[in-house]
């Protein structure tokens, strides 16, 4: 992976990737899914194309690179690292998450740690 990705770009990676599993994947359809804005995705788009982890196809389509593929599954494993630790040792509601997780992973990145001692 050669760049740290904010929270809200995992975040939006992960919608994506989620999306991708379920058909053509659209921008409304990421504005739809995370509750934002248009223009919103639109922006985060632009960031996540410039890092070669999506790219727009033909009919204001997209789709993930196997860059993005890679890095949705190297988070993805940190995601459920974080996740378990918050909710078995912290205890954190689950209503937060998504939230925290999201937060942590775009402070920490890729774990390179086990959670499991």
């Amino acid at each position: 992976m050669k760049k740290q990705l904010s929270a809200a770009q995992i975040k939006y990676l992960f919608a994506i990737y989620k999306l991708e599993q379920k058909g053509e994947v659209r921008q409304r359809h990421i504005a739809q899914s995370l509750g934002v804005s248009n223009p919103s995705v639109h922006k985060m788009l632009l960031q996540l194309e410039k890092q070669d982890l999506i790219v727009k196809n033909r009919y204001s389509s997209l789709t993930i690179t196997p860059n993005g593929k890679k890095t949705v599954a190297e988070y993805y494993g940190s995601y459920c690292k974080i996740q378990r630790l918050l909710a078995e040792n912290i205890h954190l509601p689950e209503q937060y998450l998504d939230q925290v997780t999201f937060a942590v992973l775009g402070e920490l990145g890729v774990c390179r740690f086990d959670f499991t001692n």
